[in-house]
């Protein structure tokens, strides 16, 4: 909790100035996005088991939908005349 205190806390602190004049739009910007950074780092550090956790279950919801995709594969057919009679082998 005290991650989105601080982050909502410079947020503010960055609005405010913005609109009273003291920092250009551009400069609140960049602001923001250093602030948002400053974030994702504190809450990766402080719950470095939580995003491991996250990671790990992406892994494997990676490795689920490669092994689905490979057994989804296009199967050929091929077909051809043997007299009269029509002969079809699939892969």
């Amino acid at each position: 909790m005290p991650y989105w205190q601080d982050y909502f806390a410079r947020s503010d602190a960055i609005y405010l100035k913005l609109v009273s004049g003291e920092i250009p739009v551009g400069a609140a910007n960049r602001l923001l996005i250093e602030s948002k950074g400053k974030f994702q780092q504190e809450v990766a550090r402080g719950h470095a088991q939580a995003v491991a956790e996250d990671e790990a279950r992406r892994q494997r919801a990676a490795e689920v939908l490669l092994a689905t995709s490979a057994a989804m594969q296009p199967h050929t057919t091929n077909c051809f005349f043997v007299g009269n009679m029509l002969s079809c082998t699939g892969t």
